[in-house]
C-alpha cells in the first residue's frame, strides 16, 4: 500500500492500492474507505477488494459487520456473521457464515424537487 503525500483537507494520512482497489484516509476521528471500481461479481475480483469488514475491540462484545456494494440492487449490503458448526468427524470446526441484515439504497436521501408541474 502506497502512502500519498497530497492529502485531502482535514485528513492527515492517506493510503491507496489501485491493484487491490482501495483507498483509505483518516484523521483523529474519521476513517474514510473507498472501494475503487470493485468487481461486479466475486468471480470477477482478480485480486481486487470487494468486502470491507468492520469490527470493534472494547469491553463490550459485538459482532462485526461486512459491507459490499450490490450492483443489481444499486446499494450497499451490510452483513453479520453467524457461526456455523461443521462436523469433521474427530472434531467440530466453526466458521462464520455471512447473512444480510441491512440494505442501504444508493441516493436514498435525495432532495425532493420543489418544482410545481
Amino acid at each position: 500500500m502506497k502512502k500519498i503525500e497530497k492529502l485531502e483537507e482535514g485528513f492527515n494520512n492517506r493510503f491507496e492500492d489501485y491493484e487491490k482497489g482501495l483507498e483509505l484516509w483518516f484523521n483523529e476521528e474519521t476513517a474514510h474507505f473507498d472501494f475503487l471500481y470493485p468487481p461486479y461479481e466475486i468471480e470477477e475480483s482478480n485480486g481486487k477488494i470487494r468486502y470491507l469488514e468492520v469490527n470493534i475491540e472494547t469491553v463490550r462484545a459485538s459482532d462485526g459487520i461486512r459491507i459490499h456494494y450490490d450492483f443489481d440492487r444499486d446499494g450497499f449490503v451490510i452483513e453479520q456473521p453467524m457461526e456455523k458448526e461443521i462436523d469433521k468427524g474427530d472434531y467440530i470446526e466453526c466458521e462464520d457464515e455471512w447473512h444480510e441484515t441491512s440494505f442501504i439504497k444508493s441516493w436514498a436521501l435525495e432532495k425532493e424537487s420543489n418544482e410545481e408541474n
